[in-house]
């Protein structure tokens, strides 16, 4: 097992000079072969690990001198907890060809999901955490909720009267959120949204959150584009009104 992980981190280690090296590089995009994917999920990690490098930083500066022994050892048993979890994940492929794969996509949805978390912290310390990181959370609970098809949390995340606008390939569509939502019974497959560098604007009960994205069924990619939600907070808590957004399935920009 050990000797395993060890092949699959120095996969994500050695991805990017694996692409150069290479005349006919992989498209993170289509994937065409197992290694392919393998080579992608390596880089993706990276990516993630990248972003995750450049934030928990700023948060350790942040933080007051009494809670920075604390984070540090909690990021510590953090990344012991990742790559337990994920081990025990890609053991179900045990010498295949896709425990890479599934390793290293493993450690990246986790690293993503501890930005988000840390980013909180950072927001809390500039005294924007109450109204940013509610705002971030209530979006990460919508992708959630969509992964899951749990309409009754999409219910309760979304105003009665909400929108869902979609524009792309010069035209914009207009559902509402009940229409919205019986459709997403209609598509096969796991749905994965995921963003990144969002920024939050709150005046009062109203808030926006503008952030790039990239969509995913299963593990196919499916489109990419720019999220543009509005907010409105009911009865203490925020609840979207207006999801906008961009839709193109070329000119994507890599995710962290």
């Amino acid at each position: 097992m050990i000797r395993t992980l060890c092949v699959a981190t120095l996969l994500a280690a050695c991805a990017p000079a694996v692409l150069r090296a290479q005349d006919d590089a992989p498209s993170c995009e289509e994937p065409r072969t197992q290694t392919d994917m393998n080579i992608c999920a390596g880089i993706a990690f990276q990516a993630a690990d990248s972003v995750l490098n450049q934030v928990y930083p700023r948060v350790i500066a942040g933080l007051d001198s009494a809670r920075v022994p604390l984070l540090r050892e909690a990021q510590r048993q953090w990344i012991r907890l990742r790559d337990a979890d994920c081990a025990l994940e890609a053991a179900e492929f045990e010498g295949g060809s896709m425990q890479p794969m599934i390793h290293s996509f493993c450690r990246a949805d986790r690293t993503r999901e501890r930005v988000v978390y840390l980013r909180t912290l950072l927001a809390a310390e500039t005294g924007e955490a109450d109204e940013r990181g509610a705002v971030i959370q209530a979006t990460e609970a919508l992708f959630a909720a969509m992964r899951t098809r749990d309409t009754a949390a999409l219910r309760t995340l979304m105003h009665p009267r909400a929108q869902i606008v979609a524009v792309r390939d010069g035209r914009v569509s207009v559902r509402s959120a009940a229409e919205w939502i019986g459709g997403l019974s209609l598509t096969a497959g796991e749905l994965i949204e995921r963003m990144w560098d969002p920024r939050v604007q709150v005046d009062g009960d109203l808030a926006t959150l503008w952030a790039p994205y990239d969509f995913h069924v299963g593990e196919r990619f499916s489109h990419c584009g720019m999220d543009a939600f509005q907010f409105v907070r009911v009865e203490g808590a925020w609840k979207m009104i207006t999801v906008t957004f961009t839709g193109r399935t070329t000119g994507c920009e890599g995710a962290p």
